[in-house]
């Protein structure tokens, strides 16, 4: 992958707010640009792409301040709207009050006469949205030093219960990191069974990606493990859980987390992806900044 490719280049220069940039020949690998520190780095210097993508935030944010949200507790009505909403969700301190210490307020996004749902419930919450604020607070910050790089996929993985009244059930590997990877999970009902299940087993469809590395668990299609402990007590994957919209859950897995019979054979392969990934974008990131550098010389 010594080549240059154009198109990548194209897509960091003029990055998309949500859109990834899809890697390999599986189609099952993407990159997002905030997914990079290298990248994020580089924007320091590169101001025209650092305001071209806070311009595509605050057009979001201007959006989210004209679409009225009225708030109802035991003491008062507060009339507010989205952004705000969103603001107080991602403050620990004003996430802590609104909505843990205040378990009675609700929320009406039609009219001031309602209808008005509790606001822990999380239905006015969207993902995309969501993210778009985390994007603000990655630009805003010199280094956050929150992520390492990390690679998008589209890898299945089934979830298999032992002495429970239901079949399997299909999620996703949505993201691997250096330390672990993130299964997504696009039920409710589905997340229920899983965190109210005991010793589930995992099983990894590594068969798509057999062509993009070289090691051995891949060519043999799929493999199986079990965790430490169950999925819905590690990490943050409860506190986690709670804050969905129930549309789509996000479960961390972390490698250590695996039982150590199996977990090399889950790790290694996951990581010789990331390695050749990583210097495949930070080598396009460097002819990025060099042909910055002629530009303004």
């Amino acid at each position: 992958m010594s080549r240059v490719n154009k198109n990548l280049i194209s897509y960091l220069k003029n990055p998309d707010l949500y859109e990834s940039f899809t890697l390999g020949r599986s189609g099952k690998l993407a990159f997002h640009w905030a997914n990079s520190q290298k990248y994020l780095d580089s924007l320091k210097q590169n101001k025209s792409i650092m305001k071209l993508l806070r311009k595509k935030i605050s057009v979001i944010k201007k959006t989210l301040e004209n679409e009225p949200a009225w708030l109802i507790s035991k003491q008062n009505q507060i009339e507010s709207n989205i952004y705000e909403i969103y603001k107080y969700f991602l403050d620990p301190r004003l996430r802590e009050l609104w909505f843990e210490v205040n378990d009675d307020i609700t929320l009406s996004l039609r009219t001031v006469q309602g209808p008005y749902t509790r606001l822990q419930s999380m239905r006015w919450f969207d993902y995309e949205i969501y993210r778009a604020f985390v994007f603000e607070k990655l630009l805003r910050c010199q280094r956050m030093n929150l992520r390492t790089f990390r690679l998008s996929t589209d890898v299945d993985i089934s979830i298999i219960p032992y002495g429970m009244p239901f079949s399997d059930l299909n999620a996703k590997v949505s993201q691997i990191m250096e330390d672990g990877f993130i299964i997504k999970v696009d039920s409710k009902s589905d997340i229920q069974k899983i965190c109210s299940s005991k010793n589930l087993q995992y099983r990894l469809d590594l068969g798509p990606l057999k062509k993009e590395v070289t090691y051995d668990s891949y060519v043999r299609g799929s493999r199986d493990f079990f965790l430490r402990n169950d999925i819905y007590e590690l990490g943050k994957n409860k506190e986690n859980c709670s804050y969905s919209n129930g549309k789509e859950y996000h479960l961390f897995v972390a490698f250590s987390d695996i039982c150590p019979t199996v977990s090399e054979e889950i790790r290694a392969p996951f990581i010789e992806l990331l390695d050749k990934y990583r210097a495949y974008i930070e080598s396009h990131i460097d002819k990025l900044e060099d042909h910055e550098e002629k530009l303004s010389a």
